[in-house]
Order: structure tokens, then sequence, then C-alpha cells
């Protein structure tokens, strides 16, 4: 299939489902997957009246094939649609969808609005050395975001900083990438290999196949560890020596937290006990897995790993998210108006709105984006 550096097409608006006509153009490759390419674009609009000029904004373009012979659509693309509907200020926002149609497959493209970089970028600008205000400032909308998606019941599995997306200006994160996403994970038997391997939860490990919205809990507690720690929290070589790596930190599950875990048999749960037991794997406490001191000037507080300890536990029921983590006294230094980030920068993602909001119970699914502006051009 030829690559197009400009194309103008009718696409479908996510916001009230109309088809309407979009110009792309400047197409760069951006990234791939395994059946997905993502380009960087610019989105040209036509004026609505005749006294208004055409507008411009920044997108990402994420183009997925699919054989004739399979369904022509996936779970991605309708919670996608969904989501860009509700407009929540932590997940990135869906703008418009289309389709073309070629002799052996269908491919389906998403427009995405554009923001800078990805957290894990962002941590390597940084020399994986976070200023603590930034890493409750990003923590805070993570966990947010989560909070939003579990209401909706979606489940995202595959939570990590490549997947986070951060305007390094105005410190806004978005959540991205819902291509392994799936709603009511519950409902019935799911794929245990989801979810990517320094990020994957106990249960998942060992072979679980009945699982919730917990597993993201989990998994952005490992970011959230790993922005304290200045490295990747629990890093195994395979899926055993992973679950390894988080018993030497943690210890062994009681037989209630793998009760909770919904283990399809013990079989797994049996020889991580025996690996366990055999005393081969070196114990790690959380003193040592995020040591309380002084880094680069850099303090993480011992409240901070108390937090993420309650947030890391066996039992996935009893994992610390939504609104009790949200309005921890922790995180209530980002909200206070002459708190700075590195560079005297000011906290301009968020305001004592989201935080009266949450107390509310965050039943309003909208928020301003602060991602980047659309301009007026000639």
């Amino acid at each position: 299939m030829t690559f197009r550096t400009s194309e103008a097409l009718i696409a479908t608006r996510i916001s009230d489902d109309k088809k309407v006509s979009i110009q792309l153009t400047d197409l760069q490759f951006f990234s791939y997957g395994a059946f997905s390419n993502v380009y960087r674009g610019l989105l040209h609009l036509p004026p609505l009246t005749s006294n208004e000029r055409a507008q411009v904004q920044d997108v990402v373009i994420k183009k997925t094939w699919f054989g004739l012979n399979k369904k022509s659509s996936n779970d991605e693309i309708q919670i996608l649609k969904t989501l860009g509907r509700l407009n929540h200020k932590n997940i990135v926002k869906l703008l418009y969808t289309f389709r073309h149609e070629y002799p052996d497959s269908v491919c389906f493209s998403l427009i995405f609005e554009f923001l800078d970089v990805n957290l894990y970028q962002y941590l390597k600008s940084c020399n994986r050395c976070l200023a603590l205000i930034e890493t409750k400032m990003f923590t805070w909308q993570l966990f947010r975001g989560l909070f939003h998606l579990q209401r909706a019941n979606i489940c995202h599995r595959d939570i990590k900083p490549q997947n986070l997306l951060v305007n390094p200006e105005s410190g806004l994160l978005k959540i991205g990438d819902f291509g392994a996403s799936t709603t009511d994970p519950n409902k019935v038997a799911q794929p245990s290999y989801h979810v990517t391997r320094y990020y994957r939860p106990p249960e998942l490990l060992l072979g679980s196949t009945r699982y919730g919205v917990e597993i993201d809990i989990w998994s952005a507690g490992c970011v959230f560890g790993e922005m304290l720690r200045g490295n990747v929290l629990f890093i195994g070589s395979n899926s055993n020596d992973q679950m390894d790596t988080i018993m030497s930190v943690m210890g062994l599950p009681t037989t209630s937290d793998v009760k909770e875990m919904n283990l399809v048999s013990n079989s797994k749960w049996k020889e991580a006990k025996s690996r366990f037991n055999s005393g081969k794997i070196k114990a790690c406490p959380w003193k040592i897995a995020v040591p309380v001191t002084i880094k680069n000037s850099i303090s993480v507080s011992f409240e901070a790993v108390e937090i993420l300890k309650e947030i890391l536990t066996y039992n996935p029921n009893k994992r610390l998210h939504g609104s009790e983590l949200l309005l921890h006294p922790f995180f209530s230094e980002i909200f206070r108006p002459e708190v700075r980030r590195p560079g005297g920068k000011r906290i301009r993602c968020l305001t004592h709105r989201d935080l009266q909001e949450v107390r509310n119970g965050d039943k309003s699914m909208t928020g301003s984006t602060n991602s980047p502006s659309i301009e007026s051009f000639e």
C-alpha cells in the first residue's frame, strides 16, 4: 500500500457521529506495532461559515489493518469512541475515524489529539531522576484517569510509561494506546499474557484468566514506583523471574491473597511457592527496592513508599485507588498555587476545581485539556 503525505477524505466526527470533510497533510511516519502504523500530521478543517478561517491542528493517526474475513472493528475503536464523547482530561481524545477498503483487507484509521512526548521519554530527559512534586503531579493524574476508566468498566491492560502521554510545559498527563483494552473483563475468560511484563500483576503472572480493572491499578503502582526509584521497579527476565522479583520485595502471598487472584489452577502458584521456600530468592525489602534517601537532591519520602505499598498488594481488591488515593494528603501539595515544578514552572494542568470534582465523586466527565491549541491559518 502506498503512503501519501497528504489526504483529503470523509471522516466520522466522534463528538456528534457526523460525516465531515477533512484534510490531512504533512504526514510523517511516527511508530509502529504488530498490526498498526502510527503517523503524525496536520488536520485541516474547513471553515463553518464564510467569515471564519480554516483551522489546523497537530494530530496522530493510527492505521490498523484487518483481513476481510475478520470482524471489521475491535474493542479499541468502540472504547475510544465512548471515551472520545465523554472527553475526560486525563484520557487521550479520539477526534475522527475513517476507513479504506482494499482487495484483501480493510484499514481503520483513528485520528487523535497530539501530545508532545510520553512519560518514558520525559523520564529519560530528566535522567530518570524526577522531582517528587512531578511524581505526585503525574501519579495523581494517572490514577484519576484510571478512576474514570474503572467506573466505565474499561480495563486498559497495558499501563506503562510509554502509553502515558504528557505535555512537558503544562504537566498534563493522558492515558493513551487502548489497543489491548477491553470492557467488562470479568464476564468472560481473558488471556493472562496481557500487560507488559514489568508492569504485569501477580494474578496474571500466575495464570489468572478471570480478572478485573484492578490489574491496571497494579500497573499504575509500578509506574509510580518507577518515578520514585528512578528505574523500573520490578525487572524480571521472564514471567517466573518477574514473579520471583516481586516476591523478593513483598514476600509470599497468603492463602487468602491467592484465593482472591482467581487462578485457573494452582500449578504456577505451587511452583512459585516452591521457588520461594527453596531459599533461592534473595530478599529485597521495600527500603532497598525504593530507598528513602536523598538522591541527586531529590527526597523520596517515607510517606510515598507507604502509599506505594498500599497500591501494590497481592489481593487485587485491596489495592489503594480511586477517591481514597486521590484525596490522600500526600497529594495536597500539587494544588497549592505557590508550588513550582523544576525550572520555576507552575502546575498548570491542575486546579482546585479538579480536586473539588474528586471530592464530589468526580461525576463530571469533561474537563479542559491544556493540549496543543487549534490555530488559524491563511
